[in-house]
């Protein structure tokens, strides 16, 4: 566990190789970037593990976690590539803002939901038990402490929440 010396230390890190870091070409960056996306992979297991004993996750969780992490630098990678024309992006404020300023500067569309408020569609014809079963499993799931909690529900054909369950 780090301290504040820590942070300290890691702010002006990330300050003195930001000069570097944005003038170093775009074909290299995005071999760095592979380069880490390699290492991720290479040491999955191991670092679900460590956020499974740091935050208390699950295992699948963490391993979500993991995977959704390899997807951002991934992302970053292929963000310039011209099949993709657009970006829907939920997860936290900070990141929303660095995936919408990326891939606006590459001319994509973007949608980058910050504060990671995931919408939950229910369509009408939705099996009642797996319906409430997801809802809740999204909302309260890792007492809701993760990305994909659904904080948003809206029930599609219905007028009130009672219909919802009849």
């Amino acid at each position: 566990m780090g301290g504040l010396g820590d942070v300290d230390a890691a702010v002006i890190a990330a300050k003195t190789a930001f000069t570097g870091w944005s003038g170093t070409p775009a074909p290299k960056r995005a071999a760095i970037l592979f380069k880490y996306r390699e290492l991720l992979e290479l040491n999955f297991m191991g670092l679900a593990h460590i956020i499974t004993r740091e935050n208390g996750k699950t295992l699948d969780d963490a391993k979500g976690d993991m995977r959704h992490g390899i997807e951002v630098v991934e992302f970053s990678c292929g963000i310039s590539h011209p099949g993709i024309s657009a970006i829907s992006f939920v997860g936290s404020s900070h990141v929303a803002k660095h995936v919408y300023t990326l891939g606006t500067s590459c001319r994509k569309w973007v949608q980058a939901a910050g504060g990671a408020k995931n919408v939950l569609l229910i369509m009408p014809d939705a099996e009642e038990e797996s319906k409430l079963r997801a809802v809740l499993g999204s909302a309260y799931g890792c007492a809701g402490q993760r990305c994909i909690a659904g904080s948003i529900l809206v029930a599609i054909g219905v007028k009130s929440a009672s219909q919802w369950r009849d």
